[in-house]
């Protein structure tokens, strides 16, 4: 059976080899003298006319790209990210985590890989965790978290575990009956919790290993996942909700929102929550209130979101761009 998701993604780009272009040599037929003599003629012309007239066109609710840069964000694209999928601010280490699919979610092609980006908006190693190392086994990953001394990366049906500094793989975690892991959220007790939409099921992972901590269809696909010390409170990928599960308690939908495929969601002091829809490419915040505005949109597939409250950002991937852009946030 097909997800809706594979469905949606663009078959697989090989990171391009670089290859010195060659060119023949010869004599120019002399019969395209005039044409020549022609296309110079013309762009002298428009060098005098000066420079084309673009049209105006209107410009969408939230900060622009220009805005961003202005103010300390930044717009990382054509670098070499391939199909990217989980963000991660590392705070000891001040910088980025790009996680990059490079294929199919659910193939088992160990292309995927793990870039490091600096705060100032430049790769540092774009290839950091790389499937094509023979050490290293990476085919899909997506989320990121941190759990003391290690970074774990979602990848399908298991957990990978690689040593937080280095890079070095320390071995993996299995998810029980999982198929599409993707998103990972750490909790207030060191404990880190998976989400899987496409078999319903969230996974808390402890002392190396996994267990299934919610499951069922009323779930609607937990996509985008946050832990606090009282709840769960993950969005749905097949419906339109965030949604919180309480200990010994109903689930409750905290928000609807107006369109659904939900990814990530960041909680912010204020009880605000953010989220994005793949649907319409749009984030959206949502206020304590009940209030959903768009803070953001023209997201081209939004699979991941990151607050990266150091610097006051908020950090978007643009999977069908393969972009990462940085924004001022305050939250």
């Amino acid at each position: 059976m097909r997800h809706w998701f594979i469905d949606q993604i663009p078959m697989p780009r090989r990171r391009p080899e670089r290859r010195r272009a060659t060119h023949p040599r010869g004599r120019r037929d002399a019969r395209n003298a005039p044409c020549v003599r022609a296309c110079v003629a013309l762009c002298a012309a428009l060098l005098l006319l000066g420079p084309p007239l673009v049209a105006a066109s209107a410009h969408t609710a939230g900060p622009s790209d220009a805005a961003g840069a202005e103010s300390g964000g930044f717009v990382l694209a054509g670098v070499g990210f391939a199909h990217p999928t989980g963000l991660l601010y590392d705070p000891q280490a001040d910088l980025y985590l790009v996680a990059n699919n490079n294929g199919m979610p659910l193939a088992k092609d160990d292309n995927g890989f793990i870039s490091r980006v600096s705060t100032a908006g430049e790769i540092i190693d774009l290839l950091w965790i790389n499937g094509d190392d023979p050490a290293v086994t990476l085919h899909g990953p997506g989320g990121m978290a941190f759990q003391g001394d290690e970074l774990l990366v979602a990848d399908g049906q298991v957990v990978r575990r690689f040593e937080r500094t280095t890079g070095t793989p320390r071995g993996f975690i299995i998810l029980p009956g999982a198929r599409s892991a993707i998103h990972l959220a750490p909790a207030p007790d060191g404990t880190v919790y998976a989400s899987d939409h496409a078999t319903n099921q969230i996974y808390r992972i402890e002392q190396g290993e996994a267990r299934v901590a919610l499951a069922g269809d009323q779930l609607h696909g937990p996509n985008g996942l946050a832990v606090t010390s009282e709840r769960i409170l993950f969005t749905t990928f097949n419906g339109k909700q965030i949604i919180a599960r309480t200990a010994g308690e109903e689930d409750e939908v905290l928000w609807t929102l107006p369109h659904g495929r939900l990814y990530g969601l960041i909680l912010l002091e204020d009880g605000s929550a953010l989220t994005a829809s793949w649907q319409t490419g749009a984030l959206f915040r949502c206020a304590p209130s009940g209030e959903i505005t768009i803070w953001r949109d023209g997201i081209a597939g939004p699979s991941a979101i990151c607050h990266d409250p150091v610097h006051q950002r908020l950090l978007l991937l643009h999977y069908k761009d393969d972009k990462l852009e940085a924004l001022p946030f305050e939250g």
